[in-house]
């Protein structure tokens, strides 16, 4: 099944990238960061270690935030194409695979945004230490230009995204073909009375 009849346009997604993307950037430059910093302890292994330690907190904690983030953008996603996914439903699509669509564009959009934040942000952090060391700010030495460190979050902003269009897909599951033909017919009255369930604004 194609993305585009599940998710819509890839426009729709922009937010998920954004994030991810954000978060791999935060990550390039403060595992950068630190392995600079660790070249220039006394004792490199015990402060590389202790820094690198510290920059995983910092990018876990950066990273629950865009999992929030992401949850309730997959899920503003589908309110708003709620109708459409209750039509594939009717069709005879299983929510299952409806769930594993919005899985994989999540996490493939997750992993790939994460990867380019991350390379800007080595790439970042790379000039910068050329020009502090060109000002003498810095000594001349043979620093490394990332740590293989930054393997990690990177890995976990793409499960992250994974899990969280795993979260936000809920949604689809209790999508029924009788909430299909409730969204595209005339408006009806709500058990309540208190409200319509029309074309443009369906019941939850």
């Amino acid at each position: 099944m194609k993305r585009e009849l599940v998710l819509g346009s890839g426009r729709d997604l922009g937010t998920i990238g954004l994030v991810a993307a954000l978060c791999g950037l935060y990550a390039g430059v403060l595992v950068s960061a630190s392995a600079v910093l660790a070249t220039l302890g006394d004792d490199t292994g015990n402060l590389a270690f202790t820094l690198q330690i510290a920059s995983l907190v910092f990018n876990l904690v950066a990273i629950y935030v865009a999992a929030v983030v992401i949850t309730n953008a997959i899920d503003t996603v589908l309110a708003g194409r709620l109708q459409q996914l209750a039509l594939l439903r009717l069709l005879g699509a299983r929510s299952t695979d409806l769930r594993r669509v919005v899985m994989r564009s999540t996490g493939l959009i997750g992993l790939v945004a994460a990867l380019g934040g991350a390379a800007l942000g080595v790439a970042i952090t790379a000039a910068a230490r050329v020009v502090l060391v060109a000002r003498g700010t810095l000594p001349s030495r043979d620093y490394p230009l990332t740590s293989v460190v930054l393997i990690v979050p990177i890995a976990v902003v793409a499960v992250v995204a994974l899990i969280c269009g795993w979260r936000g897909s809920r949604r689809v599951l209790s999508v029924t073909p009788a909430e299909a033909m409730t969204g595209v017919s005339a408006p009806a009255a709500s058990p309540g009375g208190s409200r319509d369930c029309g074309r443009s604004s369906p019941c939850w």
